[in-house]
């Protein structure tokens, strides 16, 4: 038969090492939990947004490949919802690694002045001036090339952390891709 004192010791360093675990680890485990939902919440609204602008693109590029109607208000609406867009990217800067951050504001700034040059003409063309077959294809490489911009960071962004090795190679195709972008704007 066990000894009385020896129970009541070892019920007492379990209950002592369940309430020094209770409070010393569990706010931080709690307080870490917290911080990943936050951080997958935001790459999925960050995806959400990006989903959103490149089906914008893509209601833009159809309207103009069959002109039924010309895009003025979705290019409005395309220009506001890059805006907006790049306010919240900016609050969530610290999320993204530097290359994946410089990319998307570089494709959100480009699509925002894109809609605002773009919807310009196409007043014009909206209002009876002839169409201008030449300006309405390079409109749409515009909008293939931003489309496209799009693409890596959104895989990046959905791309789990445990999958490290792809995460890298996406980051460094985004790295590439940014310095042409430098090498373009410099040259």
């Amino acid at each position: 038969m066990p000894d009385t004192a020896t129970l009541l010791l070892s019920a007492g360093i379990a209950a002592t090492t369940t309430l020094l675990i209770e409070y010393a680890a569990k706010p931080r485990l709690e307080a870490r939990k917290d911080r990943i939902v936050e951080k997958y919440r935001d790459a999925n609204e960050t995806y959400r947004e990006l989903a959103t602008l490149r089906a914008r693109l893509d209601d833009v590029r159809f309207s103009l490949m069959f002109p039924i109607q010309i895009p003025v208000d979705t290019l409005r609406g395309l220009s506001d919802d890059s805006s907006s867009f790049l306010l919240r990217l900016q609050r969530r800067s610290a999320f993204y690694p530097s290359a994946v951050y410089g990319l998307l504001l570089f494709a959100l700034v480009n699509v925002r002045s894109f809609a605002y040059a773009a919807s310009l003409p196409l007043k014009a063309l909206e209002e009876g001036n002839p169409r201008q077959t030449e300006f309405l294809k390079e409109t749409i490489r515009q909008i293939n090339r931003l489309s496209d911009s799009f693409t890596l960071p959104a895989a990046y962004i959905r791309t789990p952390r445990w999958r490290w090795i792809r995460r890298r190679r996406l980051y460094r195709l985004i790295e590439t891709e940014l310095n042409k972008i430098r090498e373009v704007g410099s040259g």
